[in-house]
């Protein structure tokens, strides 16, 4: 279908590639990821051309994008065929088809996930999304202090435990799921005016301890 098309196809409408696992092929499914406009339609549709051992698919997604920026594809039918593995790689560059709002390594980024079988069986989840290149040091991102609260942005790494406390202050424990800024909101125990220190400890679930020392004051 668009074999003979894809030389012609303009630069912004390639946005990656695909690379489906089956075990009733030899080889691995290829193809290149493609924006096409159908007419009418209020958004392109995400379109698939895998190759391998003889065998060409077109898989067609319905791409909607909602008031919020958020855009999902549906792929109402897929081959009855069983696959170990499914990816889609989709680079960086002027024209990705996914943009980052703010500091992705400061987020806790999750994927939506519906999987519906030709039997009826379906799986639901929120699929965690790994950023690579993200620091591996733990770090404080903002402090704000009012009244008898301090609010604090730290940045954690990975999947593991956060621990604040200070002279004066509660102590409070955090678990974080994956590598993202967390809120620790830190207080006083008694009023008045206090300098303190508060002491940031990060355990992840897999690696070495590290801590952090930040120091905050109270005005009253």
């Amino acid at each position: 279908m668009y074999e003979a098309k894809l030389g012609g196809c303009p630069a912004e409408s390639m946005l990656g590639q695909a690379i489906v696992r089956t075990s009733m092929l030899a080889v691995p499914l290829e193809g290149p990821v493609i924006f096409v406009s159908h007419g009418g339609e209020a958004f392109p549709s995400l379109t698939m051309v895998l190759q391998g051992d003889g065998v060409t698919i077109d898989l067609v997604g319905t791409t909607f994008i909602s008031n919020s920026g958020v855009t999902s594809t549906t792929f109402k039918s897929v081959p009855d065929a069983p696959f170990s593995t499914f990816e889609v790689i989709l680079p960086e560059g002027p024209y990705s088809a996914l943009a980052a709002n703010g500091n992705l390594c400061e987020q806790k980024l999750v994927m939506p996930t519906d999987f519906v079988a030709q039997n009826g069986a379906t799986l639901d989840q929120s699929t965690h999304i790994e950023v690579e290149g993200c620091s591996s040091t733990l770090s404080v991102v903002s402090k704000k202090v009012k009244g008898k609260t301090a609010t604090l942005s730290v940045y954690v790494p990975a999947a593991g435990e956060l621990t604040a406390s200070g002279k004066g202050l509660t102590r409070v424990v955090k678990s974080a799921s994956g590598q993202e800024a967390i809120t620790v909101v830190v207080s006083q125990k008694k009023g008045g005016k206090l300098k303190t220190k508060v002491k940031l400890s990060f355990k992840a679930r897999s690696g070495r301890k590290q801590t952090k020392t930040i120091t905050v004051s109270f005005k009253k």
